[in-house]
């Protein structure tokens, strides 16, 4: 199978929300793949943990949130709910497309 998650990838344990990096990772003929991550946790501790694939998730590379989506048919994740919910700027979203009347450039 191939690897979720890549090394130095920012991740987060799903059960706990404590977000670090991925620093190694095992494959296994038998068992699912697994992931040496470096985090901080909830106390402030300093940690190093294997973790199974299904224990993590992504890490929003924009907002640093956790709650991206994963398709479960792909590899591939959604940006999380915060980044895609996020207004647009009315100012970027609108262009004039009015002729100039002079006939002349601005």
């Amino acid at each position: 199978m191939e690897f979720q998650f890549k090394l130095n990838q920012q991740v987060t344990i799903t059960t706990s929300g404590e977000r670090g990096v991925v620093k190694g990772r095992a494959e296994y003929t038998n068992a699912a793949n697994t992931y040496y991550v470096q985090y901080k946790a909830a106390d402030g501790r300093a940690c190093n943990a294997w973790w199974d694939e299904d224990a993590l998730s992504s890490t929003c590379q924009e907002c640093g949130g956790s709650k991206r989506v994963r398709n479960p048919y792909s590899r591939e994740s959604a940006p999380c709910a915060a980044c895609t919910s996020a207004p647009i700027s009315t100012a970027t979203a609108t262009t004039d497309a009015s002729p100039n009347p002079s006939g002349s450039s601005a």
